[in-house]
């Protein structure tokens, strides 16, 4: 999970950098809203069925949301992915959905 700047976007898609010297693509299946040229997009990348990475705005397709071997005090790592009616939408660990009532 990343947030990647937007550096063209075409009829293909979005193409984001992520350092490689190929631009990573954002397909149109996997967007969730058109990004913009130099803006940056929260991003999980996977790889389809021939092995070749792309990036998916699409986070519940990979992210749970029962936090299955977490306890209380575990030292994980946030990514706030969206604000909603009910507090922030985050990504722990970039394996679960957890959300925050705290004001920013």
């Amino acid at each position: 999970m990343a947030y990647l700047p937007v550096v063209t976007v075409n009829e293909t898609g979005a193409f984001l950098d992520w350092g490689h010297a190929h631009d990573l693509l954002l397909p149109f299946g996997e967007q969730r809203f058109r990004p913009t040229v130099g803006r940056r997009v929260l991003v999980m990348i996977a790889e389809d069925e021939r092995g070749r990475p792309f990036a998916s705005q699409r986070l519940d397709r990979y992210l749970d949301d029962h936090a299955e071997g977490l306890s209380a005090g575990d030292a994980v790592a946030l990514v706030i992915a969206e604000q909603t009616d009910l507090g922030y939408k985050a990504a722990v660990d970039g394996r679960f959905w957890g959300c925050s009532t705290m004001t920013m």
